[in-house]
């Protein structure tokens, strides 16, 4: 898991083998430990963690 920390707020990315490699990128909350930010969609795979990693830690910069 990558923690982010963008103007005093944490941002992880957990990237995690389903059936292949999905991710999901999350925030610190004051109500709730996390939220979602974004989650990849099951139908889109990745073959390798590193593959994954990259693809979360772009989409995370257009998000922010």
């Amino acid at each position: 898991m990558i923690v982010k920390n963008l103007q005093g707020e944490r941002f992880f990315i957990n990237v995690q083998p389903i059936d292949s490699w999905t991710y999901e990128i999350l925030g610190e909350d004051l109500m709730s430990p996390f939220f979602i930010l974004y989650k990849c969609p099951l139908e889109i795979e990745f073959e390798t963690y590193d593959l994954a990693l990259s693809q979360a830690i772009r989409k995370f910069q257009e998000l922010c």
